[in-house]
């Protein structure tokens, strides 16, 4: 069998090609760039049948590298962007570029903006990003929405006629959660969550009842 036909042999190749892709950016910096790691993506795309499905992957990965904060060099980001461009659609290539305006203009927006609460927002153009709308409104606990509400009014000052809509179903948050043990000793965590666990665990700030969990 050739080299062609055992890379495409698995429909979910496309898939596993972004993630390895993914995972890879993810650990790597400037100073451990592996030309050889390039050479074989090369080789992988050049004979992958389905690049389109390759390309709704990786703009998907793509996205959540950069919403997520993850920690990506942004030059490796660009080389990647220059070997995909000899083997993927304009198309494509013209939407990951955009999704890298977006970021950055985003970081200058945030620069501009002043807020007691540390906070990130990346404004995001409808259409060139993968992902969906959310259907529903979420009621934001009310230190969160005041710092909204406040970028919000920043934002549509500065860009008059434009419109922002929050999207929560894509939002992370750090907690700073106080825990008790059996002989009452404080146990301080941080917790990485979504949005929605947010609003859900910040509800037990609105209580002065103590809540315990047993199993």
């Amino acid at each position: 069998m050739d080299l062609e036909n055992t890379i495409n042999i698995n429909s979910n190749i496309p898939e596993y090609l972004s993630l390895f892709i993914h995972y890879q950016l993810e650990k790597i910096d400037e100073s451990q760039i592996n030309e050889i790691l390039f050479d074989k993506i090369k080789v992988l795309l050049t004979y992958l049948r389905e690049k389109d499905i390759f390309e709704q992957w990786y703009q998907s990965h793509l996205a959540r590298r950069f919403i997520f904060d993850k920690p990506i060099s942004e030059d490796i980001e660009d080389k990647m962007i220059l070997q995909l461009k000899s083997y993927c659609s304009s198309q494509f290539i013209s939407k990951l570029e955009r999704m890298f305006k977006d970021i950055a203009i985003s970081k200058t927006i945030m620069n501009e903006f002043n807020c007691s609460m540390n906070l990130n927002v990346r404004v995001l153009t409808t259409g060139v990003w993968p992902m969906q709308s959310s259907t529903f409104q979420c009621i934001l606990p009310s230190s969160v929405n005041e710092a909204y509400q406040s970028f919000r009014s920043f934002y549509l000052k500065k860009y008059n006629g434009r419109s922002l809509t929050l999207q929560s179903n894509c939002g992370t948050a750090d907690l700073s959660a106080l825990f008790y043990d059996q002989s009452n000793k404080t146990m301080k965590y941080t917790l990485n969550v979504s949005t929605h666990q947010m609003v859900i665990l910040m509800i037990f700030n609105t209580n002065k009842s103590s809540y315990s969990l047993e199993y």
